[in-house]
């Protein structure tokens, strides 16, 4: 450890504290006496503890934390390394103290990007892995979430990327994922525009598969419970009444315990040897299907209809004649509709959901021309004041 403790700081009411390279049998008293000491001086601030250079600890360097833990109940522990890490979650630690792993750091430079979305980008770091990048900022919380809802979705029989750990890339966190010898499907189809029909086949077949798969009861939120709230900040587009009006059309939706992804686009889906494997788990939920299906219309649709030529290829990566193929295709193998009147009763159903999901992306994002926010917001509108409006059909 040394004579006296490495570092000490306070920062936003945080007492941080760099810890040594050892805490065993000869030296944890006088750790726990200088860290007391500089605990006692610092007004009430919380403690961090900083384990980025412990490399060991020995049972008295733990009952010394717990000691510690027991008079700053705030106290977090952070940056432990794997094999420290690994002597607290053996012994119990984990569930005593607050502790933080450190986080491998990852360079993306250079690396192939094979997906993005709202949340961030996909690259892939080898043959075997990839690495999903949140955009600076993103929650670490909701990361988490992202793992754990890929494991949960992975169990229950959805083929999903296995995730080995969360980890840095410069400042933004990030997932890494296993992937072998994979591609999402919009790659696949810009590889091989011949065999559009072929991938949205398995892009629409693995959907179907996913929307026919039940979860016990609290093995993911409710897609309608974080749908329906949102509309209560949508004042730009919306009166009081009219938000009434949305909000019945969203609780009129039948409940379902069927899995969702929540963003399911040809870019979160994987192709490995003709089998899907799907990414970008951060909205996982159960529901009804419509909560996908209308991503699926925005992109082969909505999106071609109400943007310009350029837009439609800058947010879909195809063009109108393309995305009209796909959406064909896709009826087919979803829906087992192969005539155009079965489609348009189908676009009907979905258009005011997806339309709503423009407006919704719109407070975040502001990348829609205002002609095209009118366009949705009179296509939502009108069906939410429809009192003769029928339930879903699927």
């Amino acid at each position: 450890m040394g004579e006296k403790l490495l570092a000490k700081n306070i920062e936003n009411n945080q007492l941080r504290i760099r810890l040594g390279e050892r805490i065993d049998t000869v030296n944890s008293t006088q750790v726990r006496s200088e860290i007391e000491e500089a605990v006692a001086g610092a007004f009430g601030a919380a403690l961090v503890l900083d384990a980025e250079q412990l490399k060991y600890i020995s049972s008295a360097g733990l009952r010394m934390m717990l000691t510690l833990q027991k008079q700053n109940k705030d106290m977090q522990v952070i940056n432990v390394c794997r094999d420290v890490y690994d002597i607290f979650e053996m012994t119990g630690f984990t569930s005593l103290l607050n502790i933080t792993k450190a986080y491998r750091q990852y360079s993306v430079e250079g690396l192939s990007m094979i997906g993005w979305g709202t949340c961030g980008k996909v690259y892939r770091l080898d043959e075997e892995t990839i690495i999903k990048v949140f955009n600076p900022g993103f929650d670490l919380d909701k990361i988490t979430k992202e793992q754990n809802s890929a494991r949960t979705a992975f169990v229950n029989g959805i083929d999903t990327a296995i995730s080995y750990d969360v980890v840095k890339a410069g400042d933004c966190f990030g997932i890494v994922y296993e992937m072998l010898e994979a591609d999402t499907i919009r790659s696949c189809m810009k590889k091989e525009p011949d065999k559009l029909e072929y991938y949205i086949g398995i892009y629409a077949g693995f959907m179907k598969n996913m929307h026919h798969t039940h979860f016990g009861k609290d093995a993911l939120p409710e897609v309608k419970n974080r749908w329906i709230p949102c509309i209560d900040s949508m004042g730009r587009f919306f009166d009081d009444s009219e938000k009434a009006l949305v909000k019945k059309m969203f609780e009129d939706i039948p409940d379902r315990d069927t899995f969702i992804h929540g963003d399911y686009n040809i870019g979160n889906l994987m192709c490995q040897n003709g089998k899907g494997i799907l990414i970008d788990m951060g909205d996982a939920s159960t529901g009804h299907p419509i909560y996908d299906l209308l991503g699926v219309y925005l992109g082969f649709k909505l999106f071609p209809e109400l943007m310009p030529p350029e837009g439609c290829v800058q947010m879909t990566g195809f063009g109108k004649e393309e995305n009209d193929r796909m959406w064909e295709a896709f009826c087919r193998e979803y829906f087992d509709i192969r005539d155009e009147a079965g489609r348009k009763a189908i676009e009907e159903e979905i258009r005011p959901y997806s339309a709503f999901r423009v407006l919704q992306a719109a407070l975040t994002v502001n990348v829609f021309p205002e002609k095209m926010l009118d366009a949705c917001r009179k296509i939502l509108m009108e069906a939410a004041g429809n009192d003769g409006r029928k339930a879903l059909s699927f």
